[in-house]
């Protein structure tokens, strides 16, 4: 079974963050910071380093439930820590939330304009892919 995932992205030139977790209550699941040595997901070194820094969190969701709850979930967290968010934008930050549904399974929902008006009030990108016959 294909399991969905909404994932809450988090990019900067130099800040460190890992305060993240604690900040939106939501686990990391990937991570670096800023001009640490590259590795791969299993920790192999890499060459080179990281240009920016990095954190991720993935809320899954089996792909016949429907990704509104955990899409809701990933705003409503972000909506708690607003000020800081502009901040990070505002030093240089982007923030994404990124849907990956299975095309194997009919699976949609509709994000309202209240929500969309949310990501826009935020400044976070939307990213939505769709992985066919997975």
């Amino acid at each position: 079974m294909f399991m969905g995932i909404v994932s809450v992205r988090f990019r900067h030139p130099t800040m460190d963050l890992t305060f993240l977790s604690s900040l939106l209550d939501l686990s990391c699941f990937r991570s670096w910071i800023a001009g640490s040595p590259r590795q791969t997901p299993i920790g192999e070194p890499l060459a080179g380093t990281y240009p920016a820094s990095y954190w991720v969190s993935r809320l899954e969701f089996p792909s016949e439930a429907g990704f509104r709850k955990q899409f809701v979930l990933a705003i409503n967290r972000l909506v708690k820590a607003k000020e800081t968010l502009h901040d990070l934008r505002a030093s240089g930050g982007k923030i994404e939330i990124y849907l990956q549904l299975s095309g194997a399974v009919n699976n949609g929902d509709t994000i309202d304009s209240a929500l969309l008006k949310t990501l826009g009030e935020l400044g976070v990108d939307l990213l939505i892919e769709v992985f066919v016959g997975v």
